[in-house]
């Protein structure tokens, strides 16, 4: 009977050190980034029949498990990757905003002085100086476009570098998650456990990787080791609105609009 109050009371104090160490492990990793505490889980131990009934063994330590929903974990990182396209989204809009809504250098000023000086042609077709001040008008507006034209391929051009470097960070973060995977899937096999610590560093490069590309992590899923540029441009342009490098003004030619005599601009009766 001593012996089994003196081994009651160790289990006891295994337990409260396993304890303790978790908390410092806590503790430790307060500033860690993706890091999710540790609580351990105790059970009684396993009874011992003494013939007239069961007497406890004291306690164990079933598992040391870390404070993390799954459910919760997946909403954040939707909510991660959904912010990240928006956010990138925002800023190339942005640029084309900022350069069309321009009150100087934007489109609307060349449009309405070129209709300006249309209306004040139409009123008076024979004026030799209103069809010069279309003509400059036209001019101006074709260069203005041709202007535009130029800045979105610059934006465009940038957008594929952008791409070109999210696809390194992509391809490292796909590398270490695979790693990581094949660690937990040792760790697990051999002791049956959780690896709270692998898990926790798997999250947040998933996180991670959500910013550049939309992920998930379950017990289930699979990471791509690899990206190439093509498959990174089709995703990025997927997630992100229509292109607008697709666009392109055409030379504005007076000859297709302009008529060769005041004859052909009057009005046939």
């Amino acid at each position: 009977m001593a012996t089994s109050i003196l081994s009651i009371g160790q289990s006891a104090l295994a337990a409260a050190q396993a304890g303790l160490s978790t908390t410092g492990h806590n503790i430790a990793n307060a500033s860690t980034p993706g890091y999710s505490r540790q609580v351990v889980i105790q059970g009684a131990a396993q009874p011992q029949n003494f013939g007239f009934g069961f007497m406890g063994q004291g306690t164990q330590i079933s598992t040391v498990q870390r404070v993390y929903n799954e459910y919760l974990g997946v909403q954040v990182q939707s909510a991660q990757a959904s912010q990240s396209g928006l956010d990138t989204y925002y800023t190339q809009i942005k640029q084309i905003d900022n350069m069309l809504a321009d009150s100087t250098a934007g489109l609307s000023p060349s449009l309405q002085d070129f209709f300006s000086g249309i209306q004040a042609m139409a009123s008076n077709p024979s004026n030799v100086p209103a069809r010069q001040a279309v003509l400059s008008s036209a001019d101006a507006l074709a260069g203005r476009f041709q202007s535009l034209a130029g800045q979105l391929n610059e934006i465009s051009q940038g957008v594929n570098s952008q791409i070109q470097s999210s696809v390194s960070s992509i391809n490292s973060y796909a590398q270490q998650i695979a790693q990581l995977n094949d660690s937990i899937g040792k760790a697990q096999r051999a002791t049956g456990q959780p690896p709270n610590d692998l898990l926790d560093q798997r999250d947040q490069l998933v996180l991670d990787l959500n910013k550049e590309s939309r992920r998930r992590s379950s017990s289930r899923a699979t990471v791509p080791t690899t990206y190439s540029s093509a498959t990174a441009s089709r995703w990025w342009w997927a997630r992100r609105r229509p292109s607008w490098s697709a666009w392109r003004p055409r030379p504005i030619s007076r000859k297709s609009w302009w008529p060769t005599s005041p004859a052909a601009a009057a009005p046939s009766p």
